[in-house]
């Protein structure tokens, strides 16, 4: 059974992109329409399906790990918004991230992103979301980077939180969200990125600059000048056959200070459990 939470009328809220190439979206975006269910309740922690609308109505869905402390939920406890990799769901391969920031004492929102598992949509083509640009209309990529924004909005709600202690986390194409989200959401804490990379879209030198403020307003190596003083942590192995390693070093190399490149084990791209606890602790640096 789902539970409505506490709504008032959101304010009017619009994605627009700066000269600059940079995505705008409001901080006050409104109180957070969210069912909940309790998927299970166990002595260490709670696990509930979060159902939330977003943007343009749609329903985005979610994993909620809240950890326990001798049979109770934590409280003031530092928190992390996850984005998978593409097409992988909040129940998928991902779903160790979760509980290694749980295990640590994180409350964890795991998100399905659009497309994907049970939130309905479409991360559209590249050249239909520019379409969408051009005439003015919603582009997929920035309603992802909304729909990660509104699960934070969702965490600073909860008295398991602490608002200050928010990190933005995400893998693959969840790790380009993440840290896109945070060039936005000043008020996350920092970002960690697994098996990720900025995309270092060259500029085109045309005339019309409308192509390359678009493909800025997508690339997280645009956003990666936004951070600081927030750490950015990447997490890359040099096996990776997903996403090569010197593409992450490129993004790396961008980044300002702090941050920092930490070489992980896995044979293949993305997260393995061997990482488990170099997860955790990375997530409380960066948490403070």
């Amino acid at each position: 059974m789902f539970f409505a939470g506490c709504v008032s009328p959101p304010p009017p809220i619009r994605l627009s992109v700066n000269g600059d190439g940079i995505l705008q979206i409001p901080s006050e975006r409104g109180d957070v329409d969210a069912e909940v269910v309790v998927l299970n309740d166990s002595e260490k922690e709670t696990l509930s399906k979060v159902a939330y609308s977003s943007l343009d109505g749609r329903k985005v869905y979610a994993l909620l790990r809240v950890p326990k402390i001798n049979g109770k939920a934590v409280s003031n406890a530092p928190a992390a918004v996850f984005m998978p990799g593409a097409g992988v769901a909040k129940e998928g391969g991902n779903i160790g991230v979760g509980k290694a920031l749980a295990s640590a004492g994180f409350v964890v929102i795991t998100i399905d992103q659009r497309g994907v598992g049970e939130t309905s949509g479409a991360q559209k083509p590249l050249q239909e979301d520019f379409n969408a640009y051009l005439s003015g209309g919603n582009v997929s990529a920035h309603l992802q980077v909304y729909d990660y924004l509104r699960a934070f909005d969702y965490l600073r709600s909860l008295a398991s939180v602490d608002p200050g202690r928010i990190i933005f986390a995400g893998e693959s194409h969840g790790g380009r969200i993440a840290i896109i989200a945070a060039g936005v959401e000043k008020r996350a804490k920092g970002v960690m990125v697994i098996s990720s990379a900025g995309y270092g879209f060259a500029p085109s030198l045309e005339i019309d600059r409308r192509k390359d403020v678009f493909l800025s307003s997508i690339d997280p190596d645009s956003y990666l000048p936004l951070l600081p003083p927030r750490k950015i942590v990447f997490l890359h192995s040099s096996t990776d056959n997903g996403i090569p390693i010197q593409l992450a070093q490129r993004s790396f190399a961008k980044a300002g200070e702090p941050k920092q490149f930490v070489l992980i084990s896995c044979p293949y791209h993305g997260y393995c459990n061997e990482i488990s606890g170099q997860v955790g602790e990375v997530a409380k640096d960066i948490a403070g």
